[in-house]
């Protein structure tokens, strides 16, 4: 009603610490949590609900409490919803 735009954010953490960066293995991991976060967007609002409202999707990589903050500094965000 407001003509608000809504933001989905999900963050992917990284390996904990000491986790090798370059294997194969960790390739696997990021890729296996970036599907798990696209999903959770994807599934995050009731049908039709999209149709209604203004919405973009976003996937960043980080610590989830800095990022968060990080993104809602960058979008000017009013309200930050969890």
């Amino acid at each position: 009603r407001t003509g608000a735009h809504l933001l989905l954010l999900s963050v992917v953490e990284q390996v904990p610490y000491g986790g090798d960066f370059t294997s194969p293995e960790y390739a696997a991991f990021r890729k296996e949590r970036e599907r798990h976060a696209v999903d959770a967007l994807d599934h995050a609002l009731e049908p039709g609900m999209r149709a209604r409202v203004s919405v973009t999707e976003r996937v960043v990589y980080g610590k989830p409490s800095q990022q968060i903050l990080d993104v809602a500094a960058q979008e000017s965000a009013d309200v930050i919803v969890m």
